[in-house]
């Protein structure tokens, strides 16, 4: 979460549209760059990389496959059934 929000300000740091289609998305790209530089030293542990989020209803109740559904999906096949109000990793 703490990389998304840093690459949208570094993104959006800009005056207007045509500035974060140059400036802006340079900085991106380079703080991208960066990161990845950060994780493949181990800078970054793996536990900083895990995206959780909460299921606003049963699993059974979505129509589209998120990619959060398809891990509490995988989670279920695995023994631990995921119901409204989990959260996903």
């Amino acid at each position: 979460m703490e990389f998304q929000t840093e690459l949208l300000y570094t993104l959006f740091d800009c005056e207007d549209s045509v500035e974060v289609v140059s400036k802006g998305y340079e900085n991106a790209l380079l703080l991208i760059t960066k990161t990845i530089d950060r994780v493949m030293t181990g800078e970054i542990q793996l536990q900083d990389l895990v995206v959780s989020k909460f299921l606003g209803q049963d699993v059974d109740k979505y129509r589209s496959l998120f990619p959060f559904v398809a891990a509490a999906i995988q989670l279920g096949k695995s023994g631990k059934s995921s119901v409204r109000e989990d959260s996903i990793e």
